[in-house]
């Protein structure tokens, strides 16, 4: 269990890391978190349980039973969320709040099962993506790749069949960006809101497992492990990588 590290940013220019002592002795296993444009309110997906923060991260209320939750997705305002992960269903809430109320599947199609790893939204929530693989599970019953909805969660688009274990997207929903567990496969980036993919390998040696980006798609940070595992960051869309 890993206790969640919270980011104060002081008047001054210093600023200093402190734990979140709400969890202490109480943790999931966390897994990825996601937070508002203003950072009041923060939802963090974990194996076991899923939790909501409006209070800066000071006081947290459980909002999803027990499960593997492996993504989480929030807009701006923090009206809309989406959460998924490992077989397990997908759900939104647009409850507002702490997400008492409003939630709801926000399933992929009948036909399309995903063992989901990530899940992106833009700033409104009405664009989805999601990010899955088929390891440790039957490939044969699970769709790798990424999905992307344009209506909050109501239908669904396939825009990739590469395998994923990591997912971030712009506000506008134009650029997205994945990292995979495939060989030497390095980061996704598509501009285009996942009609055409270009791909970059920051290093060989390297297997990357989680990717966000600034609003715009402009600057990335990805991390991984290997020979040049630790931190990777690009500010040019993908292009090129310095670690």
């Amino acid at each position: 269990m890993s206790p969640i590290l919270l980011l104060s940013l002081a008047a001054t220019t210093s600023a200093a890391w402190v734990e979140d002592t709400f969890f202490t002795n109480n943790a999931p296993s966390w897994r990825k978190f996601a937070m508002t444009t203003d950072g009041s309110t923060i939802v963090g997906a974990g194996h076991m349980s899923a939790w909501v923060s409006t209070d800066n991260g000071a006081s947290w209320v459980k909002r999803m039973i027990d499960g593997k939750w492996e993504g989480v997705g929030i807009s701006a305002d923090g009206s809309k969320m989406v959460m998924g992960g490992i077989e397990i269903n997908m759900f939104k809430s647009d409850g507002g709040g702490n997400f008492q109320t409003g939630w709801n599947d926000a399933q992929l199609s009948s036909a399309t099962s995903q063992k989901l790893r990530d899940l992106a939204m833009s700033s409104d929530g009405n664009i989805i993506v999601s990010a899955g693989d088929t390891s440790d599970v039957d490939a044969q019953t699970w769709t790798q790749g990424s999905f992307r909805s344009t209506d909050f969660g109501a239908t669904w688009n396939q825009i990739s069949t590469t395998p994923m274990t990591g997912i971030a997207m712009s506000a506008n929903g134009n650029v997205i960006a994945a990292v995979t567990p495939t060989s030497n496969a390095g980061v996704l980036v598509s501009t285009d809101g996942g009609t055409t993919w270009a791909t970059n390998t920051p290093s060989e040696s390297t297997t990357l497992t989680a990717i966000a980006m600034s609003s715009d798609g402009s600057i990335m940070a990805a991390t991984g492990y290997g020979n040049n595992g630790g931190i990777w960051t690009s500010t040019d869309t993908g292009s090129t990588w310095t670690h």
